[in-house]
């Protein structure tokens, strides 16, 4: 088995060393994808993070959620506590940069909402069925999802997905429902 740890390091190295123009185009594949999942189509409230550079690009999922008329919650992360809440975020508000570096909502107790018909989860690596994750090692959306369970769809380049578990699994790791694979 290899570590988590390692499986991090290999995969961020490997997204830092995607081409732009590569990275643009699978991530036009994948909003279309995401853009006709009846899952997506369906959910009033929507929570994914505001990604980071190396990271799949939400803005434009955020952008659509917008025009479709669903509201979009933001995580918001305590490091105290290693727990998050989701915030509901409106065009135009304002975000500030968590200890890691991740833009969040800030703290309005009146926007939580952590019962959300969909999060689309974050991750490094996926197997393809079921679906198990590594994230970037937190543990936040584990302990999330653990307590609001809600529908759950994860975005993937290529060789962000593998063939079978290779990593150990503990009680608090949580399934992906979905998981939607650019199509190199």
């Amino acid at each position: 088995m290899t570590s988590k740890k390692a499986i991090r390091l290999k995969q961020i190295n490997q997204l830092k060393q995607v081409a732009a123009q590569t990275k643009l185009a699978w991530e036009q594949d994948l909003y279309q994808q995401l853009w006709q999942d009846p899952v997506f189509d369906s959910a009033e409230t929507i929570g994914l993070t505001y990604s980071g550079a190396i990271e799949v690009n939400t803005l434009p999922i955020i952008e659509r959620a917008f025009e479709l008329g669903k509201e979009v919650y933001l995580p918001r992360t305590d490091p105290t506590t290693h727990k998050m809440n989701f915030i509901r975020y409106d065009e135009g508000d304002q975000l500030e940069k968590s200890d890691f570096g991740i833009r969040e909502p800030l703290a309005d107790p009146s926007k939580i909402e952590n019962y959300l018909d969909l999060i689309i989860v974050p991750g490094l690596l996926f197997t393809k069925y079921p679906h198990w994750r590594i994230g970037f090692g937190g543990g936040y959306y584990d302990r999330f999802l653990s307590t609001y369970p809600a529908a759950t769809i994860s975005l993937a380049f290529p060789f962000m997905v593998c063939a079978e578990l290779d990593w150990e699994t503990f009680i608090y790791d949580r399934l992906v429902d979905h998981v939607i694979v650019e199509k190199a």
